[in-house]
């Protein structure tokens, strides 16, 4: 071999060693097709040396774009991240978020204080199980009874990511069904430490390699958790553009802030249009009253942040997170497509056995120095605080008189209105609607207690006699359809998640009594909140409600149902004598 060609094949071997890496599988593939042929001479060509010195020259070229992208590129449905070499990996400690990660086997020993590990056995090895951390290691001793079939489904389809430790055989074992560990085969000119793999809820598959380190491979450890924080940001956010620059909180001069108090909680949401802009995202600050954090709690408290648009959902510790003495600062996503002084938010913040749920309102518009005037946003005097005796609920009905109700009469609407510290506010924020008339007898529906869109719902019945009477028949809801038959009254009632998922709820009532009808046990779902109901009509002397047909009701199925035009469905009947 001349030393020219000598050059050139070391250089491109070398380039390939540094920056081409293969699955397990792909290289199986490669191997499968590569036929042994036989050597021949060649002879010299100076086309042939022209086009392998460009060739060379475009690999050179290309490898900047690895470079410049330490994690990764995307090769078809495969996202091949994290090719850390010796250099990379000997970096700072992991300096991010708090994590909770699932272990099966040994926990490891780690330099970061932030990481709480949980043992886990393959007992409680399931899929709902393994969502409630950020990711799952699978330790050396435990690698091959989690490579059996039964667990492969945990691993395809709990979309969180799953880090093999102490194994250079790459994540295929654990996702393919028919492949034991032992007869899987290393990944060839490698001794990896660890392999991590996460198919998204999108079908897109993410693998990473790490290289071993020295004390007790802690560094390498360091790199796995720098993965860990990167795939909650863009799987929380879907946005893999959150740099630490946007974990820095800055409110700008066109900064609003929005407010509330709770029992427990103060909160603030800071809108920051040019974060909002670039990112998709802004801050949302908590401050927990009269008590100190910790960031083990992070993971013990759950919100429902809702505005105009949308609803948005999860758990602290699985969020974008900074925490600060008592305030705990996490981003959240969209919840209004566009933002106005005159907005209001609803927050719901569950900890430990407590729960909170505030209004929030128009407080300040930031400024340069990061400082910020509030302005009057108080209450009324508590002079003009009613006792609700002296209050009125106008329930409209098309073509007809309005009908004036004291709401004194309306015992669970009267309690809610007098404790609250703005009347006035509350009073205008109540909604009725007409339902229908039975038997000389009206029908309305009252929604309070609002949020921007879902409300709790009271079932107003008004005789021709001015006899009232109320009850409560659902909470944080929207009202979807109203079926009646004879003195049967059925109620579809709706609540969403965002704008990709909505549950629902069947509330029955007889109405002759005026009592609600709670259903058998077998059918207790239908007034969950948990699956999507598609319709509900009556049919003979039973209610036919057709309901997703899910094998769960994950939010991830039923964004699937959803696109696949709600179905499948089945049909469940609600039987009466």
């Amino acid at each position: 071999m001349e030393r020219f060609e000598k050059e050139i094949k070391k250089e491109v071997d070398d380039f390939l060693k540094r920056n081409i890496r293969f699955t397990h599988e792909e290289g199986e593939r490669i191997r499968d097709r590569i036929a042994p042929k036989e050597k021949r001479a060649i002879r010299f060509n100076p086309v042939y040396w022209t086009v392998l010195a460009a060739a060379a020259s475009l690999f050179i070229f290309i490898s900047i774009s690895f470079i410049n992208n330490p994690n990764g590129i995307s090769i078809g449905n495969t996202t091949l991240l994290g090719f850390m070499n010796g250099e990379d990996q000997h970096n700072s400690l992991y300096k991010g978020k708090y994590l909770k990660i699932g272990v099966i086997g040994a926990i490891p020993e780690v330099n970061e204080k932030q990481i709480a590990f949980q043992e886990i056995s393959f007992d409680q090895f399931t899929i709902e199980e393994v969502r409630n951390f950020d990711a799952v290691f699978v330790m050396k001793e435990s690698l091959s009874t989690a490579a059996e079939k039964q667990y492969t489904k945990i691993f395809t389809d709990s979309h969180i990511p799953f880090f093999f430790i102490d194994s250079n055989k790459g994540a295929y074992p654990f996702i393919d069904e028919n492949l034991e560990y032992e007869e899987a085969a290393e990944i060839p000119n490698h001794n990896y430490f660890a392999t991590g793999y996460l198919l998204t809820i999108d079908g897109e598959e993410m693998t990473w390699t790490y290289e071993p380190s020295n004390e007790n491979n802690k560094v390498s450890f360091s790199a796995i958790f720098k993965t860990i924080e990167y795939v909650t940001r863009i799987t929380f956010n879907g946005n893999e553009d959150i740099t630490d620059e946007d974990l820095t909180i800055s409110i700008g001069a066109d900064a609003i802030i929005f407010y509330g108090e709770g029992a427990h909680w103060n909160v603030r949401y800071i809108y920051n249009p040019e974060m909002y802009d670039e990112k998709k995202v802004n801050w949302v600050e908590i401050e927990l009253q009269d008590s100190e954090l910790s960031l083990e709690d992070l993971n013990n408290i759950d919100i429902e942040f809702e505005g105009r648009d949308g609803v948005i959902t999860g758990n602290v510790g699985g969020m974008v997170t900074k925490i600060k003495d008592n305030v705990i600062s996490f981003l959240v996503g969209t919840v209004n497509n566009e933002t106005y002084k005159e907005d209001k938010y609803k927050i719901k913040i569950k900890f430990n056995d407590q729960q909170d749920v505030i209004r929030l309102k128009f407080l300040s518009k930031g400024s340069n120095n990061n400082e910020y005037e509030k302005e009057d946003i108080t209450s009324m005097d508590d002079s003009k605080i009613s006792d609700g005796n002296d209050l009125t609920l106008v329930l409209e009905q098309s073509g007809r008189e309005d009908i004036h109700l004291k709401i004194e009469k309306l015992p669970v609407l009267l309690s809610y209105l007098t404790q609250s510290d703005n009347l006035e506010l509350e009073m205008s924020r109540l909604q009725s609607t007409f339902i229908l008339t039975h038997q000389d007898k009206d029908y309305f529906l009252v929604s309070f207690n609002c949020g921007v869109k879902l409300c709790d719902q009271l079932l107003v019945e008004h005789s021709s006699k001015d006899e009232v009477q109320s009850i409560v028949v659902s909470e944080s809801s929207l009202l979807q359809d109203v079926k009646l038959q004879e003195d049967h009254l059925a109620l579809l009632f709706g609540r969403n998640e965002g704008v990709a998922v909505v549950r629902n709820q069947v509330a029955l009532l007889n109405v002759k009594e005026f009592i609600k009808v709670s259903p058998p046990p077998q059918l207790e779902v239908l007034e969950s909140f948990e699956y999507p109901i598609a319709r509900i009509e009556w049919k003979n002397n039973a209610l036919k409600a057709a309901i997703a047909d899910l094998e769960e009701p994950t939010f991830e199925n039923i964004v699937e149902w959803n696109k696949n035009n709600g179905e499948p469905i089945q049909e469940l009947l609600w039987e009466f004598k």
